[in-house]
């Protein structure tokens, strides 16, 4: 399958992510191992298709080098009575058999997709649920 954007490949490079704010489920938590602030896994399923539009292949993310290069603030395009931010690794990423890639849409040139768990979860969804718990661990609420 051929996937839109460049490949990032250096593993310090940030993603931010947009989370949503609503109900007990929705919140960020504190890690019980690192008692760091985290999302929980949920922020990290994709959505699956509804009347009005096809299945996300893709997690979308910002860029965090391209957020700085355009002087935009980490947490761009939030608000705050309704998402956070949180911020992970390309490297975190790639540890868990997935790609990122930088992918500007309409409106948003820091843009950018984790690829892979659509796959995974056809292919094996104890694998996906895993992946999704691990890349909520990886993350640090902004």
């Amino acid at each position: 399958m051929s996937r839109p954007g460049v490949p990032i490949e250096d593993p310090v490079e940030g993603l931010i992510r947009r989370c949503r704010i609503g109900g007990p489920k929705r919140q960020p938590l504190v890690d019980a191992v690192t008692g760091r602030r985290r999302p929980p896994a949920k922020d990290f399923e994709l959505r699956a298709a509804s009347a009005d539009r096809a299945a996300e292949r893709a997690l979308s993310v910002n860029i965090e080098s391209m957020l700085r290069a355009h002087g935009l603030p980490l947490d761009y395009g939030t608000i705050p009575e309704k998402f956070y931010a949180v911020r992970l690794t390309v490297g975190a990423c790639t540890a868990l058999t997935l790609e990122v890639r930088a992918d500007p849409v309409d409106g948003n040139p820091c843009h950018g997709a984790i690829w892979g768990l659509f796959e995974m979860r056809e292919r094996d969804e104890t694998q996906y649920e895993r992946t999704l718990d691990a890349l909520a661990r990886a993350c640090a609420v902004l």
